[in-house]
């Protein structure tokens, strides 16, 4: 038999390959990734990626312990978590045990309520963090509106209602706690009667707030300041003392779909966009090199220009 040159029957086996893909047969063309494929490769010499890394550590006391128990729902009930630091510095966590009540979680089977309806008609909880003794405990919370806003400007205390963090100390434990009704992540959805928009895909927002911060159930109250980049799905905290020019603890890390987490300097964090177009955001951290650890929250957002491209 004459034998085909080798060139003549590599193109005559790509024209069969071509009409068996054309031809309906089970056989599927050979796919081709339309990107570079995440290789992990270690870092150069002096570079500052361990610092720097927004990646879960698999042995992170905290990522292992809320990564379980932070829930996820659908935006129609309550998500989130609480952290509870025992006074050995050991983490538990649990889900929230309500649906819908944002303003209370069950501590030891017991009901810490967070704000009152009579909060909500006064100034009790108004540009700071509420602080009260309830069952025993001592409870911060936050996350009512200051009628007139951090710039000034008037916004309805009725429209902060998505959300609720604080922290609820006890018998030497101390509770950390994050709820409220996630941002829909793709679709326009209603939840208890409010049209909620889904998360932003691009451009960058500066939120503002308060946390907690402290250990050994002495927490100090700090301002926050929360940069979420949506082009870049990064976010960047920062907590400072009032009037402060430095801030007592700098942290952040990716965003992926409405949740966030990473670690940076040592310090570990996870949480959430609550409300129509992320209107809201709050998140637990710990902070491995100091054994401090915290909780915080933000609203009043705002478009910026800030990059966080190289954070």
């Amino acid at each position: 038999m004459k034998k085909l040159p080798l060139t003549l029957l590599t193109v005559a086996c790509s024209f069969a390959l071509i009409a068996c893909y054309s031809s309906g047969g089970s056989v599927e063309p050979p796919k081709v990734a339309d990107k570079m494929p995440n290789v992990a490769t270690a870092p150069a010499a002096g570079s500052n990626s361990s610092s720097n890394s927004s990646s879960q550590n698999a042995n992170s006391k905290l990522f292992t312990t809320v990564n379980s128990a932070f829930e996820k729902k659908t935006s129609t009930e309550i998500s989130g978590t609480i952290l509870t630091v025992a006074p050995n510095g050991d983490l538990t966590a649990k889900k929230p045990e309500t649906l819908e009540d944002l303003d209370s979680i069950m501590v030891d089977g017991v009901k810490i309520t967070l704000f009152t309806a009579g909060d909500k008609l006064s100034d009790v909880a108004v540009g700071k963090l509420k602080q009260s003794n309830e069952n025993g405990g001592k409870l911060y919370v936050g996350s009512m509106a200051d009628s007139y806003g951090a710039y000034g400007s008037y916004q309805d205390p009725n429209r902060f209602k998505e959300m609720r963090y604080g922290a609820y100390t006890l018998n030497g434990q101390t509770h950390l706690f994050v709820q409220g009704f996630l941002t829909p992540e793709q679709n326009t959805i209603n939840v208890l009667g409010d049209t909620f928009y889904p998360m932003p895909k691009e451009s960058t927002y500066k939120y503002t707030g308060f946390a907690l911060y402290g250990k050994d159930n002495q927490y100090a109250q700090l301002n926050s300041e929360v940069i979420a980049d949506f082009s870049n799905k990064k976010l960047k905290v920062e907590l400072k003392e009032a009037g402060a020019a430095t801030a007592k603890a700098t942290f952040g890390g990716e965003i992926s779909g409405n949740t966030f987490s990473g670690t940076r300097d040592g310090i570990e964090t996870k949480g959430a966009f609550y409300g129509s177009l992320a209107r809201d955001v709050a998140g637990l951290f710990n902070d491995t090199k100091t054994g401090n650890n915290g909780v915080f929250g933000a609203s009043d957002k705002r478009a910026i220009s800030t990059s966080l491209e190289n954070f």
